[in-house]
């Protein structure tokens, strides 16, 4: 068998094989040396007459200690985007997230807020009242009352599961393993429902 080789410009093979002594090479093909295979293609270079050797790059292979250091990055990091997506999903259940409904809560809360302090509020001076009233609550009164618990309750539940969260972030980054890593997530967790249950503190 006649090993060979293809290259591209400055000599460095491409690709290579074999074929019977007494077939011709392919279109482009170089022999190789005697005594070389196509599995000792990374080491050669062809010179435009000769072929030279060059050295071989070794194959980067991590440690040990490498390799834990990688899986424990990665596990920080899916940690991280769990944690985040708790919050999220939390805080979901009291306010639809979103820049946008975030200003109409505040402009809501500002209407309740502002028609019960009133003597005598006037509903064509709250618009955002006046547009709901009969759907969510059949009274402004009730609405506002509805407004004010809610905005109230996801305040509290925001101040608190952002504490939460930033402990737990600060946690997770300081975490000397893996399996700390996944004690602090389970701890987060367990955290962040006693927001909802108080009962299930221990």
């Amino acid at each position: 068998m006649t090993a060979f080789a293809l290259v591209n410009a400055d000599g460095m093979p491409t690709g290579g094989g074999t074929v019977p002594s007494w077939a011709p090479l392919p279109a482009g093909a170089i022999e190789l040396p005697p005594g070389k295979g196509v599995e000792d293609l990374c080491g050669l270079r062809w010179t435009g007459t000769d072929w030279v050797e060059r050295p071989v790059e070794p194959v980067w292979t991590p440690s040990p200690e490498e390799q834990a250091a990688g899986l424990l990055m990665r596990a920080r990091a899916e940690a991280v985007t769990r944690v985040n997506a708790e919050v999220s999903a939390l805080r979901a259940r009291f306010q639809t997230e979103g820049a946008g409904q975030a200003e109409i809560y505040a402009d809501k809360r500002a209407e309740a807020v502002a028609f019960v302090a009133a003597d005598a509020p006037d509903l064509a001076d709250f618009p955002l009242l006046r547009a709901e009233v009969g759907v969510s609550a059949e009274s402004a009164w009730q609405l506002a009352q509805i407004w004010l618990w809610k905005s109230d309750s996801a305040r509290t539940i925001r101040d608190a599961s952002e504490a939460v969260r930033m402990q737990a972030m600060a946690a997770i980054a300081g975490a000397a393993s893996i399996d700390e890593v996944e004690a602090v997530q389970w701890a987060f967790t367990r955290t962040l429902n006693t927001l909802l249950h108080p009962e299930m503190e221990p």
